[in-house]
């Protein structure tokens, strides 16, 4: 199951029972919803399926762990989504300041959108409504 939150800065992130927190919320983030999983991980690669009755934006974000300090830890695979990237030079997750990575697709009202994720993925997605 999936918990809604509001996104805003200093939310808890990124799973249900997380006690860790967004900083540096990029603006056209705040106010969407967010999608947290429940528990404290996920059980290997998967997807979401985001649908909607009206035009909205989806937003995919998760922990990047640029040096690979972590192994495939943090492995999300976001980034072959080929969606729009949002710049996000100060988005973190706190207290790790470890870096989130965030991208953007528009949803047609009526057409489901696949997220595909890989086992790694430390984030969710989350829905802007106009």
């Amino acid at each position: 199951s999936l918990l809604r939150q509001t996104v805003e800065e200093g939310m808890t992130c990124c799973f249900s029972d997380d006690t860790k927190f967004l900083q540096g919320v990029p603006q056209e983030l705040l106010g969407s919803t967010y999608f947290a999983p429940d528990g404290q991980s996920y059980n290997g690669a998967g997807s979401f399926t985001v649908h909607s009755t009206v035009s909205a934006t989806v937003y995919a974000f998760s922990v990047h762990d640029v040096a690979a300090r972590f192994g495939s830890r943090f492995d999300g695979g976001l980034e072959k989504l080929s969606w729009e990237e949002v710049a996000a030079p100060q988005f973190r997750l706190a207290p790790w300041s470890l870096t989130l990575r965030c991208w953007r697709a528009s949803l047609t009202p009526g057409v489901p959108l696949e997220v595909p994720h890989g086992a790694g993925l430390y984030g969710s997605v989350a829905l802007q409504l106009p």
